[in-house]
């Protein structure tokens, strides 16, 4: 079993008991890394790993250097191949404000997220269009 695969895995376990704990913000954080790092196993398993790195080049050339910002941008380019549904691709969208508010549960010193009602608001519900575009497309 490839080690990435296991680490989401895990990742999504460990969301699930920082939630039922009211952890939020690292809940957002492992949730975030459950979607990211299945997304990196995909590439790595579905032979695009050419692909991605020639894409990450000419991104870098743009100046955009954020590993998770490439990504998300090769991601769009497959999302839009694989799923001929538009509200699929803007779903998949919602995966660039996870990034930042991945960011923000990690790094900023502003209010933490505060009951559940502010987590689904702010994040869960976001997750779970991601989500499920991912399944549709096979990732997840």
């Amino acid at each position: 079993m490839n080690f990435l695969k296991q680490k989401a895995d895990a990742n999504k376990k460990v969301a699930e008991w920082c939630e039922i704990n009211c952890y939020y913000d690292a809940a957002v954080n492992r949730l975030y890394y459950f979607l990211f790092q299945n997304i990196k196993y995909y590439i790595m398993t579905n032979q695009l790993e050419k692909e991605y790195k020639l894409f990450a080049a000419s991104e870098k050339a743009k100046s955009v250097y954020s590993t998770h910002k490439i990504t998300y941008n090769f991601m769009c380019t497959i999302c839009k191949q694989q799923s001929k549904n538009a509200d699929d691709l803007k779903d998949f969208h919602n995966l660039r404000m996870l990034i930042n508010q991945r960011n923000c549960s990690d790094y900023e010193n502003d209010v933490p997220i505060v009951g559940s009602v502010n987590y689904e608001n702010q994040f869960k519900s976001k997750y779970r269009l991601v989500e499920n575009v991912l399944k549709k497309i096979n990732i997840l």
